[in-house]
Order: C-alpha cells, then structure tokens, then sequence
C-alpha cells in the first residue's frame, strides 16, 4: 500500500497522532499474539496500522499508548465478519485494504512517531464503522453501518 500525498493533514494532537490515522510502523515493533503469526509470512518492511483511540487517548501526552488495528492489503485472505474493507481514496491507502477488527491492540506512542510515517486518515464514517465492528465484537450493542447484528 501506498500513502496519500497531501490528501490529509495531520492533526494538532501530539506527533500527528489521531483518531482514524493511517502510519507505517517498523514491523519489529508490532507485537501480535502468536496465534495471528503466520511462520511462512512473507517479510515486511512496515506494518500499516490505523488508530482508532478516541480523540482524548490521542493528545493526552499522559497517555502513552493508542489503540491501533492492523490494515491489509490482503483483501481477498481476510475479508470477514471481522474485517471492514477500506476503499481506494479512502484517506491513508491508494488501493483497497480492510482494517482487521479482530487485531486491536495498544501500540506506544513513541513507536508510532519514533518508527512510523503518517500516511493520512480514513474518512469520519469509516473510523466508524471500524470502531462499531470492535464494539460487536466485544459484545457491545454498536452494529456496524451496513452489517447485520
């Protein structure tokens, strides 16, 4: 995948970090649960990551983690009841991808802005129903736009 150029700007929250941002991060510093590591991966350069804290999280400098998911461009592998697909021109990413509801997780601060390039952000109504998806997956009310409970 590759950024949007211009397309947005970063927010005044502290290192650009914002609800619905798109970074790249040095892979070395995701840190998954084994059961989503795949051994036969392919290597990365960057993992692509999308923040969906709520704006508070983002700019209180006492707060050093974010809550991020992880987006692939890997459509056709992951799409799922998990997963909300992430259109071309879409903010961040230049082609589609999804955001994988089921891998959030916090990632610190320092790394996203020691490590990563800002990229863009996703459109108001896709951080949306990013977030939605996580809610009904822990259970919460929330359904997500266009998706059934």
């Amino acid at each position: 995948m590759q950024g949007v150029s211009g397309a947005h700007k970063a927010t005044e929250s502290a290192g650009g970090i914002a609800p619905g941002a798109v970074f790249t991060v040095d892979p070395s510093r995701v840190h998954l649960p084994a059961a989503l590591m795949d051994p036969n991966a392919p290597h990365r350069d960057s993992r692509w990551l999308l923040v969906v804290s709520c704006k508070a999280d983002c700019r209180q400098e006492e707060s050093h983690t974010v809550l991020v998911v992880i987006l692939s461009a890997k459509v056709e592998h992951f799409w799922s009841r998990h997963d909300v697909v992430i259109e071309k021109g879409d903010g961040g990413t230049d082609r589609q991808c999804i955001a994988q509801g089921d891998t959030v997780f916090p990632m610190l601060k320092s790394d996203i802005v020691g490590t990563g390039t800002y990229k863009g952000s996703v459109f108001k109504s896709t951080l949306g129903q990013v977030r939605a998806m996580i809610g009904t997956l822990v259970g919460l009310e929330a359904v997500a736009p266009g998706r059934d409970a």
